[in-house]
């Protein structure tokens, strides 16, 4: 990580960080940051990778009802119901694998 990469509020963080009499460089004040931006991502990823399990534990609950009927017999609101579920699941995992890869990159 280079300072070109700082936003202004983590340069403003650097400055006052090295004004401060820290004995520390700016590399490590760069690390510093990076450790912090991994945090918060990893943060995030567990939020959405938390949301996306709850919601197929609700699509699986739904359906439970319903095991072992045959995908006609099953009542046209429920299937509705079950999707939107999948599909805030898949949406939440799609988000929490972008900020676990973010995490990573740091």
């Amino acid at each position: 990580m280079t300072l070109s990469e700082c936003t202004k509020e983590e340069l403003i963080w650097i400055c006052k960080f090295l004004d401060g009499g820290s004995r520390f460089s700016i590399a490590e004040a760069l690390v510093e940051i990076s450790r912090k931006r991994a945090e918060v991502n990893f943060e995030k990823y567990t939020k959405y990778s938390e949301q996306s399990e709850a919601e197929f534990r609700a699509y699986v609950e739904i359906l439970k009802p319903y095991d072992g009927m045959k995908y006609m017999d099953i009542p046209l609101e429920v299937i509705q119901a079950a999707d939107e579920c999948i599909q805030r699941s898949r949406e939440a995992d799609k988000k929490a694998r972008m900020y676990l890869e973010e995490s990573m990159k740091n």
